[in-house]
């Protein structure tokens, strides 16, 4: 943290660029400890990114310690020596011959000086002030270490956390070259993808180009005739009925079809194994892993392994597509793991459909009200 730094909080960049060299310090000595070892990083670890990051109060900004991951479809594909080599169409020229550095990408949270939201309340006033705040920041842009960044997009986890990407033009230091960071931010957004065109809701557009920005993992290239896409499992039309008035009894009708493989496509099980060997956080204590989430050209979803296809080969669905995009990178979020599961309404009947008996779940539901009972008048229970 800054407030705990020995160097003056005035020369924030000198701080920034020490984290940096600590950071990397780190990741050097459990490189040395893994090779003496002879255990071996995976090739898609073997690039991480250190992260800026400044928290937006309504009295400050506040300059927190750099984050190290694995980065997203921006960073990894504008960030590195070979972006400098890359061209584009005439709409993207700005992009042309261009080379980012991670210090290029801020990533901004907002709120109180503790790092919660800002509530309105008996306090409406002052949140009011800070919203005015937030929207100037996101207008009109923030310098930081001597960048101008603008506002570029969000992915889907940090609008629940209030926060987001911003980027700063690599070249704002040479005048003749420079366009400024809003058209460098504009031209990164329609780099992602055709939603900016296609897309008419503000949300849902923001949405979309928050795919880009997801933590994920380059796990391999896949070439065009390794990919296909293969119908929704669909079920037949049901007729639903919505109340409308409840106090005429009026319902509106409409045709309802049920999706069964709604965002879920298959991935051979040469190609997953794979891609599991090229994943850091795919351990082998998981046991075996059949799905992965991923994220590939404007698709996102979960794969899971299907014995039926042949070599390196994946299946996605309608379902999955959500804008256009030609990156030819698969991308992972997650693997497939056990994860602690609780009873409710949907489970207990799919799990009654499918012949678990009624006299399971009440037995279960007596024993847990037995102890409940026990523990008012038990202390070892309680």
């Amino acid at each position: 943290m800054l407030a705990a730094s020995r160097v003056p909080l005035r020369d924030a960049a000198r701080v920034l660029e020490l984290q940096l060299q600590e950071l990397v310090a780190i990741r050097e000595a459990e490189a040395a400890q893994q090779a003496a070892a002879g255990t071996s990083v995976p090739a898609a670890d073997s690039k991480l990114y250190k992260v800026l990051r400044v928290h937006v109060t309504p009295t400050r900004i506040k300059y927190l310690p750099t984050e190290v991951e694995s980065g997203n479809r921006v960073t990894r594909h504008f960030c590195g020596p070979e972006a400098a080599n890359r061209q584009y169409p005439d709409s993207l020229d700005c992009l042309d011959w261009l080379c980012f550095n991670e210090v290029n990408f801020l990533r901004v949270s907002f709120g109180d000086e503790h790092g919660d939201r800002v509530l309105g309340g008996n306090r409406e006033e002052v949140g009011t002030a800070f919203y005015k705040r937030m929207y100037y920041a996101l207008s009109k842009g923030l310098n930081i270490i001597g960048q101008r960044f603008a506002f570029l997009a969000y992915s889907s986890s940090q609008l629940k956390y209030w926060s987001c990407w911003m980027v700063a033009d690599p070249n704002q230091d040479l005048d003749l070259i420079s366009v400024g960071a809003e058209q460098i931010a504009d031209a990164l957004r329609h780099w992602l993808g055709d939603a900016m065109t296609t897309e008419l809701v503000p949300a849902k557009c923001a949405a979309r180009l928050g795919q880009g920005f997801s933590t994920t993992v380059d796990a391999t290239a896949m070439a065009e005739h390794e990919v296909s896409e293969t119908p929704d499992v669909e079920g037949p039309d049901a007729d639903y009925y919505a109340q409308v008035d409840e106090g005429r009894g009026l319902f509106v009708s409409s045709t309802l079809r049920f999706c069964f493989s709604d965002g879920v496509g298959r991935i051979s099980s040469e190609l997953l194994d794979e891609v599991l060997k090229q994943l850091p956080f795919a351990s082998i204590n998981l046991g075996p892993i059949s799905a992965i989430q991923v994220r590939f050209q404007g698709y996102k979803g979960v794969l899971s392994r299907y014995s039926g296809l042949v070599g390196r080969a994946i299946e996605l669905r309608p379902s999955m597509n959500k804008f256009g995009s030609k990156h030819p990178k698969l991308e992972v979020v997650s693997v497939a793991a056990c994860r602690p599961a609780y009873l409710n309404r949907q489970v207990i009947l799919m799990m009654n459909y499918n012949g678990v008996p009624r006299e399971v779940f009440t037995s279960k539901l007596e024993v847990m009200l037995n102890q409940l009972t026990n523990m008012t008048s038990s202390v070892d229970q309680a």
